[in-house]
């Protein structure tokens, strides 16, 4: 690659990072691993742009003193070049797993290759290990450079497949962005072993941290920053669009729902107990539905669920398959409190022609018709058996599948 063509697509990767660098806005405080990690990678990655710009810019100039600043700006960068892969690696299984703990965990196995990788650059300038600076001032592959190659795209494929091994373990809207996240740089990466003296994989970092920041502000707006559902903006503009494909044959449904004596949570425990009910909720309504069903947080503890129907019997079977679920969760809890929640569900009719507003109303008036008539029951048959024979969710008997999410039938 020409001299100076180098130099520009590396300013040019440097301005962007450095723009990543100072415009992220994550939005969500409580994601505080997620975000430290998003950062790590933008820095490492431009201290390794800003160190192969200097070394480029020293190529050939044997003035005084050059030559030993080309084997310091070599050996580190050569002692940072796994370390955004790794950075990755960890930031993928954190936004999987959903649990700073088992990224942890994960960090330090995970760091050998990179450590190793530091020594063997540490060591190059007394064995040339990884690469020499011959005495025209030029950087040159070692016979253990491929080491170096191997520890980077190991990283970076092992990221690849964690994510598409966990395809069913996230949604759509942010599997691709984690799955495409590699591409960049790997295609970069495999021309720059082809072809020696291109410099591309950094380059493909930038434009893939780049993309990411667009998802992650895009998923900010449209998401609740408590739960990680949809927020009441998507939720609008979500039902809007299911109403106008309506006109077309596409039918569908919506359940409303809140979680019984929310205030006593908040009021017996503590805030912090209420934050955490809320996030238990979210899990058991994920666990309940299936992936391409809409699942909103509507307002306070409130949710909706917007999803395929095309008779009003099929929420029975909807129904009974929330409250087992929530019947699993509350065998299987810790917290000091049970959940239970009132619902009201209709399929839309566009015969009424209800706007959106006026369709979730009336979702919103089935609901707390539902909270009143329980109430009644609960004063009537405190012990918690009803006229029909049912049985609250305490007298449940079966286990809630924390880590296993159920698939709906």
């Amino acid at each position: 690659m020409n001299f100076f063509m180098q130099i520009d697509l590396n300013l040019y990767a440097c301005m962007l990072l450095i723009l990543l660098l100072f415009g992220y806005s994550p939005g969500d405080g409580r994601r505080l691993l997620m975000n430290r990690l998003y950062r790590l990678m933008v820095m490492a990655t431009l201290s390794i742009m800003v160190l192969d710009t200097i070394g480029w810019s020293l190529e050939g100039n044997t003035a005084p003193g050059l030559i030993t600043l080309n084997w310091i700006t070599s050996t580190l960068g050569c002692m940072l070049n796994p370390v955004p892969a790794y950075l990755w690696l960890l930031y993928a299984d954190n936004q999987i797993s959903g649990d700073d703990r088992h990224t942890l965990k994960l960090a330090v196995p995970a760091a050998i290759p990179a450590v190793l990788s530091a020594l063997l650059s540490l060591m190059s300038p007394l064995g040339g290990i990884l690469f020499t600076i011959d005495v025209s001032n030029r950087f040159q592959r070692g016979p253990f450079f491929f080491v170096l190659a191997i520890m980077l795209f190991g990283y970076l494929v092992s990221a690849f497949a964690f994510v598409g091994l966990h395809r069913k373990a996230v949604s759509a809207r942010k599997f691709y962005p984690l799955f495409l996240f590699m591409l960049p740089p790997l295609i970069g990466g495999v021309i720059q072993l082809c072809l020696y003296g291109v410099t591309l994989i950094w380059a493909g970092m930038a434009l893939s941290m780049l993309v990411l920041q667009l998802y992650l502000q895009h998923h900010t707006l449209r998401t609740d920053y408590l739960t990680g559902l949809y927020n009441r903006r998507q939720l609008d503009r979500y039902i809007r669009t299911r109403i106008d494909s309506h006109r077309l044959g596409n039918t569908f449904g919506a359940l409303m729902l809140d979680i019984d004596n929310f205030k006593a949570i908040n009021d017996t425990y503590g805030h912090p107990a209420g934050d955490t009910a809320l996030e238990e909720m979210s899990k058991v309504l994920q666990h309940s539905f299936h992936q391409d069903d809409f699942i909103a947080r509507y307002a306070g503890d409130e949710f909706v669920i917007v999803l395929d129907a095309n008779a009003p019997e099929d929420f029975d079977r909807i129904v009974l398959r929330l409250r087992d679920t929530l019947h699993r969760y509350n065998l299987s809890t810790v917290q000091p409190y049970k959940l239970d929640v009132s619902l009201g569900y209709a399929l839309y009719d566009p015969q009424a022609g209800l706007t959106a507003d006026q369709f979730l109303k009336l979702i919103d008036d089935r609901m707390y018709l539902d909270k009143r008539m329980k109430k009644q029951r609960q004063t009537a048959f405190p012990e918690g058996i009803f006229l029909d024979g049912s049985i609250s969710v305490a007298d449940a008997d079966c286990s809630f599948p924390l880590h296993h999410p159920t698939r709906a039938i």
